[in-house]
């Protein structure tokens, strides 16, 4: 059996059966980490998060006291008994309003599943889960945790 023939990469025309190949330049888009919604210095992590949502009290409320309701395993209770997270969103929003307000619920929504070890919640309320979905549909990611909503 003969070895195959090694093809210099320098010499490569870029086809193959007579067809233009994948590899070739014009394949290929310019992409830049801006495009994933991605910086140089921080990666996911937005250069200035916003700390408040001047709309929302409730969420606002949520994010600074989640640690100290899931350490006292009060996040269930503190949620069921709130009737709305988000009742309508401001049409002012940008998409930093949207990434802070996906963080907050991300984490409320992890922190509601995850408040009793071993007894993990089996659904989440409508008060929660609909505004979650909802946001993650304006940024395009499904409603979960994920290292882009840190």
């Amino acid at each position: 059996m003969s070895q195959p023939k090694a093809i210099a990469i320098s010499s490569w025309s870029g086809r193959v059966g007579g067809e233009e190949d994948c590899m070739t330049s014009r394949a290929f888009q310019s992409l830049s980490l801006a495009d994933f919604g991605i910086a140089p210095e921080q990666g996911f992590l937005p250069a200035d998060p916003c700390e408040s949502l001047p709309d929302c009290p409730t969420l606002n409320y949520l994010s600074h006291e989640l640690p100290k309701l899931l350490s006292a395993r009060q996040v269930r209770r503190f949620i069921n008994e709130e009737p709305s997270f988000l009742p309508s969103i401001p049409s002012s929003w940008g998409e930093d309003d949207y990434r802070t307000v996906m963080r907050i619920l991300s984490f409320a929504g992890h922190a509601y599943v995850w408040e009793t070890p071993g007894q993990p919640a089996a659904k989440l309320p409508p008060q929660l889960a609909r505004p979650w979905h909802e946001i993650g549909q304006k940024l395009g990611r499904p409603p979960v945790l994920s290292y882009a909503s840190y």
